[in-house]
């Protein structure tokens, strides 16, 4: 069992895939263990284990690759209900990659964030959780766990694209990047639910339990039709766009105010500093700190 903020690492058997493309999944689990797990690892709760799961193969083999299985589900990977449910996750994927989860009935919690190029799911990061966690603290590992993987694609198109190709030659060196900033107006939609959502959100940007749990279950909307709505209406993910929501405000917190770093990251309900400047570097290409002394160059240490 891994300790404390740990991870681990598990490869599939790349036998089936020629030397090349064996040798690109290789990089890329190294590079995503580097610039996604180790800061997961350092942020997330102890009971949280990601795993990396290349599955560049998924278009190059007749059948799903097999179920890598994962340190906390250890003894029951090859149980019927394990590879049923793994299956299930891989055809999830083709029919729409995106992150999901689900507590299965041996009673862990267990999500697939997909790293994806182009369409493509080019990795898997694996998280569960014992019973011990609850949905909804799992729900924020999940999303913190899907914006550093968010971050990492905006930040890395070209290294991805030579992934997807076959083509991999170097890692990439470049851990930041600029992301573009969405407007925060709220945009015309025709689905009340979006509507409240988004209300709600604006006012409770400060509260650290603020999800798509919290929100779907205050609108009395199961979650994951909410998600669906939200997603449909707006094109983007509703814990992203809280999460860009916080990073506007601690922009302009940053930018008007003489706050210590750590009052903004409260204010903007992030309990964990250490998370607020990771997702800050993720949606604004630098830290708070810097930030600040650009917007205010004349501004006061932090």
């Amino acid at each position: 069992m891994p300790q404390s903020g740990g991870y681990k690492r598990i490869r599939y058997d790349h036998r089936h895939v020629d030397e090349t493309r064996a040798a690109t999944l290789e990089s890329l689990t190294d590079v995503l263990t580097e610039r996604i797990l180790r800061p997961f690892s350092r942020v997330s709760d102890a009971c949280a284990v990601a795993v990396v799961l290349p599955s560049a193969v998924f278009n190059d083999a007749e059948s799903p690759p097999p179920n890598p299985g994962h340190p906390v589900c250890v003894g029951l990977t090859q149980s019927d209900y394990c590879r049923e449910a793994w299956q299930l996750h891989i055809a999830e994927l083709e029919h729409k990659p995106e992150t999901h989860w689900h507590r299965c009935s041996l009673d862990r919690l267990c999500a697939i964030v997909p790293v994806i190029h182009q369409g493509h799911p080019l990795a898997l990061l694996k998280l569960v959780c014992p019973q011990t966690v609850s949905e909804i603290e799992f729900e924020r590992l999940v999303e913190l766990l899907d914006l550093l993987v968010y971050a990492f694609e905006r930040a890395e198109t070209e290294f991805l694209g030579r992934v997807l190709t076959g083509q991999l030659s170097a890692a990439p060196v470049d851990a930041s990047a600029t992301f573009e900033t969405k407007t925060s107006a709220l945009p015309q939609l025709d689905h009340t639910h979006v509507g409240r959502a988004m209300t709600y959100i604006a006012d409770h940007l400060t509260d650290p339990q603020l999800s798509v749990h919290r929100v779907a279950e205050v609108l009395g909307i199961h979650p994951n039709h909410l998600s669906r709505v939200f997603i449909d209406q707006t094109g983007e993910r509703m814990c992203r766009y809280i999460a860009r929501r916080r990073v506007e405000r601690a922009q302009t917190l940053l930018a008007t105010t003489n706050w210590q770093i750590k009052r903004i990251a409260h204010e903007t309900g992030h309990a964990n500093p250490s998370w607020f400047v990771y997702v800050f570097r993720a949606y604004a290409g630098q830290t708070p700190g810097q930030y600040r002394r650009q917007s205010r160059p004349s501004g006061p240490a932090t």
